[in-house]
């Protein structure tokens, strides 16, 4: 599952466009994050549950396949944030 945020705005401004994707949805507990971005090359993730608090947080790279694991975690809904400067793509990962 693909998403992204980006492109000209109203103001003709140039805002960051970035392609997020998450696989396999649901997971077992190992999934793995891909980001395409035209301007960044790094990003803040963080994944946190539905009450908000962070489980895991690291710099993830663009074009770069990075794994995560859930596995040691309850099972339930997750929420991987990747953040770049003020803006931020949220994915929904399930832990079966």
């Amino acid at each position: 599952m693909a998403s992204g945020f980006g492109g000209p705005s109203s103001d003709g401004v140039e805002t960051l466009r970035i392609e997020a994707s998450v696989f396999p949805n649901p997971t077992n507990g190992v999934f793995f994050l891909n980001i395409d971005s035209q301007f960044s090359e790094s990003f803040e993730v963080k994944i946190v549950n539905l009450i908000g608090q962070p489980v895991n947080v690291r710099e993830v790279y663009t074009n770069e396949r990075t794994q995560f694991d859930l596995s040691g975690l309850p099972k339930g809904v997750y929420f991987v944030k990747i953040k770049v400067d003020q803006q931020q793509v949220v994915k929904r990962i399930i832990l079966q």
